[in-house]
């Protein structure tokens, strides 16, 4: 099970031209299956995340979605959190 106190969610990103980059935030419950936004229009590469907030999970999974307004990335946390 995650924490249900608050932590903080960090990811690397980088834009090949220099571009400043927006990221929305996804959690999943069911390892993948299924994901709801928790965190959008992000311009840093961290989150505080309110673990009292999110659906317990034992197989719980963070995507990482980045734009630079034009091309998309997205990257899912490797295996899965408890």
């Amino acid at each position: 099970m995650l924490a249900a106190e608050p932590f903080t969610l960090t990811w690397t990103a980088s834009d090949d031209d220099g571009d400043a980059l927006n990221f929305t935030v996804d959690y999943s419950q069911d390892g993948g299956a299924h994901w709801q936004t928790i965190g959008s229009g992000i311009t840093t590469t961290r989150l505080l995340v309110d673990g009292a907030r999110l659906a317990g999970a034992t197989q719980a999974k963070f995507r990482i979605i980045a734009t630079d307004g034009v091309n998309t990335g997205r990257d899912d946390s490797d295996g899965t959190l408890r």
